[in-house]
């Protein structure tokens, strides 16, 4: 009776570890592509920061704005960062939402999900849904994502000026790995 119960417990404690388990990291790849009828705007960072409860589902990630470096150099970025995204009241974009998907993601394999939830840039919050691929090897899930941001949807104005030159729409590559 004494080891049934010890195993009982044993087996709940393991079950709740499992469902507790909180992945993070903070070197993820974004990569922005914006196509513009006169030019191609693309910008990269590695700063990506993210955390996935597997228990919860709860799916979060920030990016810093001023850390994307630009394919036309600083004087793109210091656009971008000033003109358009304003980092110096809205330093981050952040995703803080749940995945739908009645996946198991404490087990190997490899999952297409979906994830809902707030979607924050330029002082503005929209829901969105982020598709992406999750495999999981042991301690680590590595994540790949694509999503489209239209600069409207976040109050970002494009200058008469420019409009020919900044793309109303960008496409948003994000590859991440993350550990328990």
């Amino acid at each position: 009776m004494m080891r049934s119960v010890l195993f009982m417990i044993l087996a709940v404690a393991y079950a709740c570890n499992i469902n507790a388990q909180v992945f993070s990291g903070k070197n993820g790849d974004v990569k922005l592509l914006g196509k513009a009828p006169k030019e191609t705007i693309t910008a990269s960072s590695k700063t990506l920061k993210a955390k996935i409860d597997i228990g919860s589902k709860e799916f979060n990630f920030r990016q810093n704005l001023n850390q994307f470096a630009f394919s036309q150099g600083d004087l793109q970025k210091k656009d971008a960062e000033e003109m358009y995204w304003e980092t110096d009241k809205y330093p981050n974009a952040d995703f803080k939402g749940k995945i739908i998907n009645d996946v198991d993601l404490s087990k190997n394999g490899t999952y297409n999900i979906t994830a809902i939830g707030d979607f924050s840039m330029h002082g503005v919050t929209k829901q969105l849904k982020v598709p992406a691929v999750i495999k999981v090897n042991g301690g680590t899930l590595t994540i790949n994502s694509k999503l489209k941001i239209f600069l409207s949807d976040f109050d970002i104005k494009i200058p008469r000026l420019v409009v020919l030159k900044v793309a109303e729409e960008f496409e948003a590559d994000i590859s991440l790995t993350l550990t328990n």
